[in-house]
């Protein structure tokens, strides 16, 4: 069975962090080994066109892990460095953007209940 339709790596200058972008079956899932310190660079270097996809992951993720911080940093950086790029698609992204709210909101009352 062929399931790996295409990767796009996306490497770190002077760093062995690097982001993935995998396609299989038509959805991106993201595989990575990225420190906290090097987030920021990668989502700005990253292509708009994966910016829905990785917000859409990005909500999923913080629905269901337990590392909530950790994709939160990711979100924020999404958010704020391709906000201009999301706002001109906001038509689009209306349903990711809305989804990724309602991850972070729940999460947030699970977390207040503790």
């Amino acid at each position: 069975m062929y399931v790996l339709c295409h990767m796009l790596p996306i490497f770190m200058p002077q760093s062995h962090d690097s982001l993935f972008l995998i396609k299989l079956i038509g959805v991106y899932f993201i595989a990575f080994s990225v420190s906290h310190s090097t987030v920021e660079v990668i989502v700005e270097n990253l292509p708009d066109r994966y910016v829905d996809k990785l917000l859409e992951r990005l909500s999923q993720y913080i629905e269901s892990s337990p590392h909530v911080q950790y994709y939160t940093m990711w979100s924020l950086h999404v958010l704020t460095l391709h906000g201009p790029a999301i706002k001109h698609r906001s038509r689009q992204l209306v349903s990711v953007c809305t989804s990724l709210h309602k991850s972070l909101t729940h999460k947030h009352e699970q977390l207040r209940k503790m």
